[in-house]
């Protein structure tokens, strides 16, 4: 029997939003389903909607992008009707600019995106202001070395091919010599400083230029990679809701909800209150282990290595050693030592309404590998504006830290209310 899906969001009590169940695809990576509410279609009343995009013809983007929108809507049927067609048309097109921008792998008409960056090193390319000043932000964090990189397009590309296969244990690089050379091999020649840059040509005029090193070069002729080298990966989806929410908030539209299939959420400035809920895995069971409050301009990312329901693709579980290994889409970096990667979830709130930096700073804990790194790098995040938490497991940290215990962090530790 399957598990349900668990809530990563509700509605706090006495709201007047009825509920809502949020159907999935199989084949999606859901990770945000909503638990507050939408009425049934025919007379509207006032509540909680989700905005459907208007399809363009050239391709699914709501399907391709994994980013929906709720929207509190409040008036006379009529009044919700008229609101909902206009909110449609400024989402449908900022959501399809967004995503054309950073797709790192098509091209479209009339945009100089991230894929035609990596399609043309060495020529100098003029791109848009919102795509320049994301590329400057995500250089800036990969030059921290917080587990983050723009430049790991190859290797992402790699390992998402192998945690989506049907069969993918059987190409794991823990049990397949193939796998693990040819992600060793990118690993080591992407990570080199010289290996790949992005220049910034002028910033008057918006002008990039990707350089490639000769080894870069010949690797990827030589295990005939795709074109992918610039990739936001996990940052992608919190630089496009962030492109999407400014458009519809300078548009006049404040009560607004975005979601991610890769598990972020952001409100508008006129938002409900409500919570965000952190879940955990404990004894192999997965539980929720806290709420963060949420109201009006907040951002939320969790991230997990176990799945939340068992047809989550991307998401399975590899015994090798005697130990229990956790593969997720999220994190590319398949531990190097042998060990299980000592993080099950992780948990980031901005309470300055910043999708970015909460994606950020739930990746840096996400990824850390060592006791010390989780403190330096969970002590670095923290202010008035920001909360976060993990769920440690204690096969690696047993001298730090409790078998599976969750962990808060935050100047205000109040906060993070027991479920």
């Amino acid at each position: 029997m399957k598990k349900k899906r668990k809530s990563i969001f509700g509605v706090s009590e006495g709201s007047y939003i009825p509920r809502l169940v949020l159907f999935v695809a199989a084949l999606a990576l859901a990770v945000t389903a909503f638990t507050f509410g939408v009425t049934r279609i025919g007379h509207k009343k006032a509540g909680v909607y989700t905005v459907e995009y208007l399809e363009s013809g050239e391709e699914a983007v709501l399907y391709r992008s994994g980013v929906t929108l709720q929207y509190n809507f409040s008036g006379s049927s009529s009044d919700i009707r008229t609101e909902m067609n206009a909110i449609k048309s400024v989402y449908s097109s900022v959501l399809g600019q967004a995503y054309r921008s950073l797709d790192p792998d098509e091209l479209y008409s009339g945009y100089t995106n991230l894929a035609a960056i990596s399609q043309h090193p060495g020529e100098i390319l003029t791109v848009g202001e919102d795509l320049y000043k994301v590329l400057k932000d995500a250089v800036k964090k990969s030059e921290e070395g917080q587990g983050y990189s723009l430049y790991d397009g190859a290797y992402r590309k790699a390992w998402s091919e192998i945690v989506v296969l049907y069969d993918a244990k059987d190409f794991d690089p823990l049990t397949n010599r193939d796998s693990m050379e040819r992600l060793q091999r990118i690993r080591e020649v992407v990570s080199k400083p010289d290996s790949v840059q992005l220049e910034f040509i002028d910033d008057e005029t918006f002008q990039v230029r990707l350089n490639l090193s000769k080894e870069y070069v010949r690797m990827k002729t030589e295990l005939e990679l795709p074109d992918r080298i610039l990739d936001l990966g996990l940052l992608h989806d919190a630089y496009m809701m962030e492109m999407v929410q400014k458009r519809l908030e300078d548009a006049g539209y404040h009560k607004t909800c975005l979601q991610s299939e890769s598990g972020l959420t952001m409100t508008g400035s006129d938002w409900p209150e409500g919570y965000y809920v952190f879940y955990s895995l404990s004894e192999g069971h997965i539980r929720e282990s806290g709420r963060m409050p949420v109201g009006s301009n907040s951002a939320y990312c969790m991230l997990r290595r176990f799945a939340m329901s068992e047809d989550e693709l991307g998401f399975y579980t590899l015994e090798a050693g005697g130990k229990t290994f956790y593969r997720n889409p999220y994190d590319n970096v398949p531990g190097d030592t042998g060990e299980p990667d000592p993080v099950y979830s992780a948990f980031a709130v901005s309470y300055a309404g910043d999708p970015v930096g909460a994606a950020y700073d739930c990746l840096k804990l996400f990824t850390c590998r060592l006791p010390d790194d989780l403190k330096e790098r969970s002590a670095g995040i923290l202010s008035e504006a920001t909360g976060c938490s993990i769920n440690c497991n204690n096969t690696v940290w047993s001298e730090d830290y409790e078998e599976e215990r969750v962990y808060v962090f935050g100047s205000e530790p109040g906060k993070f209310l027991e479920p």
